[in-house]
């Protein structure tokens, strides 16, 4: 999806911003395993954005944290 290209913004929007959000989200996740999924809101401006990290059990060097 665009959304998540690096200084990517919907044409016509008013909103200030970089560019940057969607991409620093997409990346954090994917370093986490997580994956990030987008609703759109029917009769509303903007969207949901949902991120779902995996579950793992502990650790095996868990001490050393």
């Amino acid at each position: 999806m665009r959304i998540f290209e690096r200084f990517y913004r919907i044409p016509g929007t008013r909103q200030q911003g970089s560019g940057l959000g969607l991409v620093i989200v997409r990346d954090i996740s994917a370093l986490h395993r997580a994956k990030v999924f987008v609703k759109a809101r029917a009769h509303a401006q903007g969207n949901c954005f949902e991120v779902v990290f995996p579950v793992h059990g502990p650790h095996k060097d868990a001490s050393l944290f």
